[in-house]
């Protein structure tokens, strides 16, 4: 559900008129919880000025685990969740346990978890399990034929010439797990990006990346071959940056519920940490 807001006035405030029938203890505590919204930006402060003709919605209720996953939604056929960054996604030769996927399997023990997609350890974002056999074909199927809508959002070094397009590449991975650009290559796989700028700063640029396609680091790699490489991506970029892990997120994510066929949208905000590259006030946005 979302309000638009009618007068400019305090977050509390603005919530009161959102839900008159709740009581203030229970608006604070959805502060306090990280579930109220302000043009899809997460507001906790309730003293904050929130604008005539701001969007206001309040995000599900919030389930953390230890590594900080949040159920984002859920049912008997899957579940989308926000994954942190620092966390696999699924488990590798060197860690089974500590991932996404081990944890869900280790709350619902009762039935089974299958990866339909996956992040990077470092990128943070919406990321969707399958629960049954059904579910993971149909959501699969989804992904091989690239209806499935997946918005990142990312800090990239210097500013790109083209501030919108498209990037076309075969991509291919080395022995050392290094994946790079090869238009030549045998086995090198086609990747599509499309790319929009959305802000820049004097040394960096905030862009939106949708993919077509899906390829191990297809962004990290792309952007890097362009000369200019996601900040913090220590594997594919320079060696210092401002940020300590990788400033790529899995911003958005839509496709259709493989049995009641609704289309499903999942948007996640980006970390914290991104603010200080960006406009000082996005809640004007």
């Amino acid at each position: 559900m979302t309000f638009v807001t009618e007068t400019s006035a305090p977050l509390i405030e603005a919530l009161q008129a959102f839900a008159p029938t709740s009581s203030k203890n229970t608006l604070k505590k959805w502060l306090k919880s990280k579930r109220v919204y302000v043009n899809e930006h997460m507001v906790e402060n309730p003293t904050t000025l929130i604008k005539k003709g701001s969007k206001l919605s309040l995000g599900p209720k919030k389930e953390y685990f230890k590594a900080k996953i949040e159920i984002l939604y859920e049912d008997k056929d899957l579940v989308v969740i926000y994954k942190p960054h620092g966390l696999l996604s699924v488990a590798t030769d060197k860690e089974q346990t500590y991932t996404a996927h081990s944890l869900l399997k280790a709350r619902t023990s009762d039935r089974k978890v299958y990866p339909v997609h996956r992040l990077d350890r470092d990128t943070s974002g919406v990321l969707m399990f399958a629960y049954t056999d059904y579910a993971k074909e149909q959501l699969k199927k989804q992904f091989e034929d690239h209806s499935i809508y997946r918005e990142y959002r990312a800090l990239i070094l210097g500013h790109l010439e083209e501030k919108k397009g498209t990037w076309k590449s075969f991509l291919k991975e080395n022995a050392n797990f290094v994946v790079y650009e090869c238009e030549e290559c045998p086995e090198a796989m086609e990747a599509i990006t499309n790319y929009e700028v959305l802000y820049e700063t004097k040394k960096s640029s905030f862009v939106k990346f949708i993919l077509e396609t899906g390829k191990k680091n297809q962004i990290r790699v792309q952007a890097a071959h362009r000369g200019h490489p996601i900040l913090g991506d220590k594997k594919y970029g320079p060696s210092s940056s401002p940020f300590e892990h990788i400033s790529l997120h899995a911003y958005a994510l839509h496709f259709v519920h493989p049995t009641s066929l609704k289309t499903m949208r999942f948007t996640y905000p980006y970390p914290k940490e991104f603010q200080k590259f960006l406009p000082p006030s996005p809640l004007d946005k």
